[in-house]
């Protein structure tokens, strides 16, 4: 996106997005398991030091040292990276697509307001224009060139304007609404 109030609303939007975060959190997780998955291939050792002194003159130090190393004969360590593996590209895959809704719904937001604002404006133009109309109406009834229908269904016009003005009104709130939970800042 090119408009710059529309890439800082998206960044806001990810920074900001505990789903996003927590997404990111398992990817960290799932690459540590593929690690340990990894290092599974490696050989174990274990040290265990031990000391003790049965007086002040002499003590005993004991250093039991123990190494193994799994062979993997049934592919259980094979079949326990490619699972860790699969679960980095599962939580990947799940990150990038909540990423994708957050900023497809800010995109859409976004546009909606501006769109929204936009009929609201012209809405409210016209509505000018047609009380000028109802005016002149009542003006050419009273000079005997129109009828009470003519003069009626302008003000019904312009009523019905006045309407959708309410309506564009209360939908650019709700919009707004909808961009703060997007942002996950409070409403203003």
């Amino acid at each position: 996106f090119t408009d710059p109030v529309l890439q800082d609303l998206i960044g806001r939007a990810l920074a900001n997005n505990t789903n996003l975060r927590n997404a990111q959190l398992d990817i960290d997780a799932a690459r540590a398991g593929l690690k340990g998955a990894r290092l599974a291939y490696l050989p174990s050792i274990a040290l265990a030091p031990n000391g003790a002194g049965g007086s002040n003159i002499s003590w005993t130090y004991t250093i039991p040292a123990q190494a193994s190393w799994e062979i993997d004969i049934f592919g259980k360590l094979l079949n326990g990276k490619r699972s860790a593996q699969a679960q980095v590209y599962r939580s990947e895959a799940y990150a990038q697509a909540v990423r994708s809704q957050i900023i497809g719904g800010v995109a859409t937001t976004y546009y909606a307001i501006a769109a929204v604002k936009e009929q609201l404006a012209l809405s409210r133009s016209t509505a000018v224009l047609w009380k000028e109309s109802v005016e002149t109406m009542r003006n050419l009834k009273l000079a005997g060139r129109v009828t009470e229908a003519a003069v009626v269904q302008s003000a019904a016009n312009y009523y019905n304007i006045l309407a959708t003005i309410t309506d564009l009104e209360v939908s650019l709130d709700q919009l707004y609404n909808s961009m703060s939970l997007l942002l996950n800042t409070l409403p203003q």
